[in-house]
């Protein structure tokens, strides 16, 4: 059984807290929770990490569909910060998916990180995947 991760980040997020409160901003971080949930499939599994960072679990899925996933929540984000004019609220994916079958959750995780912060330096809103490193 193969499991990918996508690692996401909000993008602009703090402007939410900062025009419309923070009962605001919890409400739309738990829109965005349930926005990645509508994008996935039966089994697949979102969480939040902490803050504006959440966590996906993708089961049974190649490197093109978890790219496909990723843009389809990156573009659904996008769509609901359409909502608040001004925010630019959207998001940063990366997502990883194993390479030689010894990566563990861990190893994904901190792929699928580093190739999100690798779209926050490039200009945000889209999905990297993450590159795996070269064999020693």
């Amino acid at each position: 059984m193969t499991l990918s991760v996508i690692y996401l980040d909000i993008d602009n997020f703090k402007w939410i807290n900062d025009n419309h409160g923070h009962q605001t901003g919890d409400g739309v971080l738990t829109e965005i929770a349930a926005t990645i949930r509508s994008v996935l499939r039966d089994g697949d599994h979102a969480a939040r990490l902490g803050g504006d960072e959440f966590g996906v679990l993708l089961w049974n899925t190649s490197s093109t569909a978890s790219g496909l996933i990723a843009a389809r929540i990156v573009d659904a984000v996008r769509e609901l910060g359409q909502r608040f004019p001004g925010s630019e609220l959207g998001a940063s994916a990366g997502y990883a998916t194993p390479t030689n079958g010894t990566e563990t959750v861990e190893d994904l995780l901190h792929a699928a990180d580093t190739a999100m912060y690798q779209v926050k330096i490039t200009g945000k809103n889209s999905a990297r995947r993450s590159v795996p490193p070269p064999v020693a």
